[in-house]
């Protein structure tokens, strides 16, 4: 109890530093919100693309297909063959972003067409895995399997084509295809996922800061007179920093509902969760900054630590950036991470808003980050036990 009232007193030392961390909150993540919120709409709306077509079938149905493709995309046709440095050439023009997709239409197509095969079928080539390239690739193979189910039915050529022309215009089928919800953040759950870098950043640097001024030879040497063991002194510190990080959690959870009910949302779908979610996170800031604390001499090196950790998390782990637009390779490097797991849960969440039922993946996002939590106290711990005995 001693040890936790002199927390709580040590707390004012440090309120400007918490003070700061809550304005960059509060200031940038409403305009992080603001822009990730359009640029999600924009995702899943048609581009019009720079599409060139080499057609080298030049027949009815190669002819039906460009023109298809022409009604919403920028076409250019180039009939007959074209050489292999020719097709090299149009590649790094989709690399460079000269192109934006190359569909190459074999010879054959057509009467393979006619005939119920399917060993010649179109190439094509695109830059990056954009949405606009995904959907027009997609309403390719939709238009050549409506073809081909006409032409199975004993329909002609010009009927089939025409046909199958109408049926997309009517159906739209491709736009449902990559219209996937979980990715479709609210404003709520993009602020929720900003979280991960404010609250995270807070905890650690304030939680370290404390930590290390315990840690002074003279503060340490009363409390240790005092007769108090190791784990008692720990444990009042523990509880503590457990109850500001509450605080600090149910605040940055205050600033994003706050920021709803400006915006004409009266309601967060999925709120018990994402306070939850934020909860485990409070739980692993606080083992970060606990663990940075024993291994910092001062302040500013818990400040250098806590930043250029929880900022190298947040870019790899998908806070700042989209994690759909990392490469694999870090994409498998954030898994080892406690923020990947926080803003996977926030993604799972905005998936299942609408009925409230994560299942088990929700459950394992949770005790991933308590295990990460967990691991950085006995980290710390296992060191502070160590600097005391060595110390004396």
């Amino acid at each position: 109890m001693p040890v936790f009232k002199a927390v709580l007193k040590s707390v004012k030392a440090y309120w400007m530093t918490f003070l700061i961390y809550s304005l960059v909150f509060v200031s940038f993540a409403p305009m992080q919100a603001e822009s990730l919120a359009e640029r999600n709409e924009k995702v899943f709306q048609e581009e019009k693309l720079a599409v060139t077509v080499i057609d080298q079938d030049d027949s009815l149905l190669s002819r039906s297909l460009a023109d298809e493709l022409g009604k919403t995309q920028q076409v250019t046709r180039i009939r007959g063959y074209v050489s292999e440095s020719e097709i090299r050439r149009l590649k790094d023009d989709v690399n460079f972003g000269i192109r934006d997709y190359v569909l190459i239409l074999p010879d054959g197509l057509g009467q393979a067409a006619e005939e119920g095969h399917t060993d010649i079928r179109p190439r094509f080539m695109q830059g990056g895995t954009s949405a606009a390239g995904q959907l027009m690739t997609t309403r390719i193979d939709q238009y050549l399997n409506h073809l081909a189910v006409y032409l199975q039915s004993g329909y002609k050529m010009e009927d089939a084509l025409k046909d199958t022309a109408e049926d997309l215009t009517l159906a739209d089928e491709s736009r449902v295809v990559l219209e996937r919800q979980e990715v479709r953040l609210t404003r709520a759950s993009i602020l929720f996922c900003f979280n991960g870098y404010s609250l995270s950043m807070m905890l650690c640097i304030f939680v370290g800061c404390l930590a290390l001024k315990f840690r002074q030879k003279d503060l340490a040497s009363r409390i240790r007179v005092s007769g108090l063991s190791f784990w008692k002194r720990n444990g009042g510190f523990f509880g503590a920093i457990t109850a500001i990080g509450i605080l600090t959690a149910f605040l940055v959870i205050a600033v994003v509902l706050l920021d709803a009910i400006l915006h004409g949302q009266h309601d967060v779908p999925g709120l018990p969760l994402y306070i939850l979610n934020t909860l485990a996170l409070m739980c692993v800031g606080l083992g970060l900054g606990y663990l940075i604390s024993s291994i910092a001499q001062n302040d500013g090196a818990v400040n250098l630590l806590a930043n250029m950790v929880v900022l190298s998390m947040c870019f790899i782990c998908g806070v700042f950036v989209d994690i759909r637009f990392l490469s694999p390779a870090v994409v498998k490097a954030a898994h080892f991470m406690p923020l990947y797991w926080y803003n996977t849960g926030v993604e799972t969440i905005a998936e299942h808003s609408a009925d409230g039922t994560v299942g088990e993946a929700f459950i394992m996002q949770l005790v991933i980050q308590l295990a990460f939590s967990a691991v950085f106290f006995a980290g710390g711990l296992m060191i502070s036990k160590m600097r005391e005995r060595y110390n004396g």
